[in-house]
């Protein structure tokens, strides 16, 4: 200024050549009369590189968000460890999802996966089944809930090779972290429920799950 003074900011507005508006760092605002004006220059400075950064960090954040809460389709691959609390032996199991997300806090889609049942003999199976799906917050972490029923089919069995089809349900808790605005990696746990019938016996093993997922 004329007068000597300086102020620093960025100019907002501009009246032919009889004033100035300027938005101060401090987020006031001031009008100059373009005869008290000496110069204008351009710089950059901390504040300014701060606001910036500030700035872009808020817009990742909002449309992460934004984009994560849209409905649509959604696959995964899930890795379960099964201990059983009844005696009958230990799973190892492969699951892959694809479904539909119906709105933010639900989903539902259909599986199908690898099933290895070691005990006192192995067996293999693919179970086939409905999955429904709750992520409770849309955050980047947030708990969730799911439950898969559906049927398990044997393909394979050390001890006698007739066995029959059996109802497998699984309940399972959780927490959910969102890498990105597509991609989240699951941690829980969970129970199992597996049954099948042979000669007209009727068999069923109940577990403790722990399974780690990657949703896309």
């Amino acid at each position: 200024m004329k007068n000597g003074d300086a102020y620093h900011g960025k100019i907002i507005g501009q009246q032919s050549n009889e004033s100035i508006t300027m938005k101060l760092y401090d987020g006031s605002i001031i009008t100059f009369a373009t005869s008290d004006i000496d110069e204008i220059g351009s710089e950059q400075t901390n504040q300014t590189f701060e606001k910036i950064i500030n700035t872009k960090t808020e817009y990742s954040v909002d449309a992460m968000d934004s984009d994560y809460k849209k409905k649509g389709y959604f696959g995964f691959v899930e890795f379960e460890s099964l201990i059983s609390v009844d005696g009958s032996g230990g799973n190892m199991k492969v699951n892959i999802v694809n479904g539909y997300k119906v709105i933010p806090q639900f989903s539902i889609g259909a599986g199908v996966g690898i099933n290895l049942c070691y005990s006192w003999y192995t067996t293999l199976s693919v179970p086939v089944f409905l999955h429904l799906r709750s992520d409770i917050l849309n955050k980047k972490v947030t708990p969730y809930v799911a439950l898969d029923l559906g049927y398990n089919f044997p393909v394979y069995n050390d001890y006698a090779n007739a066995y029959e089809k059996g109802l497998m349900f699984a309940p399972k808790i959780g927490l959910g972290i969102k890498f990105s605005t597509r991609y989240q990696l699951n941690i829980g746990f969970g129970y199992s429920y597996n049954s099948a019938e042979y000669e007209g016996f009727k068999f069923h093993s109940n577990s403790i799950s722990i399974h780690t997922s990657f949703i896309w």
